[in-house]
């Protein structure tokens, strides 16, 4: 859940997750811990409130820059490529990254806070009498959902001449050069199905209502 950074942080991350986890559904069931458990969660939760801070502020920084070949990616004409810079939150000079639904990395963030609370709450009797059980189960099912349900989904770009680009991954690619059709198709004032088909469809024109943004 952590967005982007180096491997050093996704292995601190990582641990931190798996502590205030564990310690917060064992706190949650009724047993103690003794002074490595208190020394562990002291050093947790702050990397996971660090993350839950990190994952907000994705939603305008938007992810680390990656590399990636043209065999990862895919190319936009000069139209679909303006709708690709105009979503991302980096833009530079020769290309730039974004998330195809921004909105879903407050699910992440919730995670991270509820893992936090959960620690607190196997520190001191007072926050878990107030909390109860209810941090470590918004703990599992915000991360299961961010991981495996909605992940917000990031993607990236490099342009290319003539005002092209080439976006990675494909699928995050074949999804905004749709929504780049479907918008144009507003903008021209034609209607459009409401329906959403596979990212690999094109957009079919005709019925009564216009597409609504990605979250």
């Amino acid at each position: 859940m952590l967005q982007g950074g180096s491997t050093f942080a996704a292995l601190v991350g990582l641990g931190a997750w798996l502590v205030l986890a564990f310690l917060g559904a064992v706190r949650a069931l009724g047993e103690g811990g003794g002074d490595v458990t208190r020394g562990c969660l002291l050093v947790a939760i702050p990397v996971a409130l660090a993350a839950a801070a990190r994952a907000f502020a994705a939603y305008w920084r938007g992810p680390d820059i990656i590399s990636f070949t043209r065999s990862d990616s895919e190319p936009c004409t000069p139209c679909e490529a303006a709708y690709v810079r105009a979503r991302a939150s980096i833009r530079g000079t020769m290309g730039g990254a974004g998330y195809l639904y921004p909105r879903r990395l407050a699910l992440p963030a919730v995670a991270w806070v509820a893992a936090a609370i959960a620690g607190m709450g196997a520190l001191s009797q007072a926050v878990d009498e107030a909390v109860g059980a209810w941090p470590v189960f918004v703990t599992f099912v915000a991360a299961t959902i961010a991981a495996f349900v909605l992940p917000a989904r990031p993607y990236y770009y490099r342009d290319t001449a003539g005002g092209g680009a080439i976006v990675s991954p494909p699928p995050a690619a074949q999804r905004l050069k749709r929504n780049a059709a479907l918008a144009a198709a507003v903008a021209r004032g034609e209607t459009v199905e409401t329906v959403t088909p596979s990212p690999a469809d094109t957009p079919r024109l005709g019925a009564s209502a216009a597409p609504r943004d990605p979250a």
